[in-house]
């Protein structure tokens, strides 16, 4: 049976799981894949965690993965980017294989553009990351992407103060529309400053794609009115893709999302 860590938020926890059962390549209710979904909102906040601020989310998460196990859970998924930053100890104190969003992203960026995204180039090589402080704190994004020849460029503070952070706000209090317009923003930004460094010739900064590295900023990508200019990866589809792969033993890749 299948784990999944959510609650971090809510919402994000749900599209996870969503996402899981719409790549899974089912005919009938019995193809698809047994899961516990444990979604407890009340975890400590991880920024706050990782900053020093606040307490840290590992018990709640460990005492989560063993409750895991004893329901029959033999894999997991974390429906949270920021809580990766525990990875190892939440391996070691829950005693379960975890399977990481970096990697299940990483790969998703090397894969051809009509399998993962129709808008998104195979083999991209230089990422624009967005995704809550504390994962960029973290920075397990940048390791884990560059073993697979990825590279992530320079972090833009302006748009995340301006942008990034309050879409993922506007997410956890389900204001979408409002996710949405500011997401939407981040990445004409982003589009506008690789399209300047495409005329200048300053080729280590265009951007060949956009990875969503947060479990809420789907969430407000769904809900643009309009397309974006760059090529967009969700890490939370790349997950759902990995989970798959490690349930049926394949390297097949099932058919996206719509």
């Amino acid at each position: 049976m299948l784990g999944v860590l959510g609650g971090m938020g809510p919402l994000a926890g749900a599209d996870f799981v969503a996402k899981l059962i719409r790549a899974t390549p089912a005919a009938s209710d019995g193809d698809h894949i047994p899961l516990l979904l444990w979604s407890v909102p009340q975890i400590p906040d991880r920024l706050a965690a990782i900053e020093g601020r606040g307490p840290s989310p590992v018990p709640m998460l460990v005492e989560a993965l063993r409750s895991l196990a004893g329901c029959g859970v033999d894999r997991v998924a974390i429906a949270c980017n920021t809580a990766h930053f525990w990875y190892d100890e939440l391996v070691a104190g829950g005693g379960l294989p975890i399977l990481h969003i970096a990697d299940a992203s990483a790969r998703a960026l090397s894969l051809p553009a009509d399998v993962m995204a129709p808008s998104a180039g195979g083999g991209a090589r230089r990422i624009a990351l967005l995704a809550t402080r504390g994962t960029h704190a973290a920075g397990f994004y940048p390791h884990r992407l560059a073993t697979f020849g990825h590279r992530v460029l320079p972090h833009d503070e302006a748009i995340q103060r301006r942008y990034v952070d309050p879409s993922i706000e506007a997410v956890k209090a389900c204001r979408l529309d409002a996710a949405g317009a500011l997401l939407a923003g981040a990445l004409d930004t982003l589009a506008s400053s690789s399209a300047r460094a495409a005329r200048e010739g300053r080729d280590g900064e265009i951007i060949d794609a956009v990875l969503l590295g947060c479990t809420e900023l789907p969430l407000a990508h769904a809900a643009m009115q309009r397309p974006g200019l760059l090529p967009v990866v969700d890490a939370t589809q790349a997950l759902a893709q990995a989970c798959v792969r490690s349930w049926f033993g394949t390297d097949a890749a099932p058919a996206a999302a719509g």
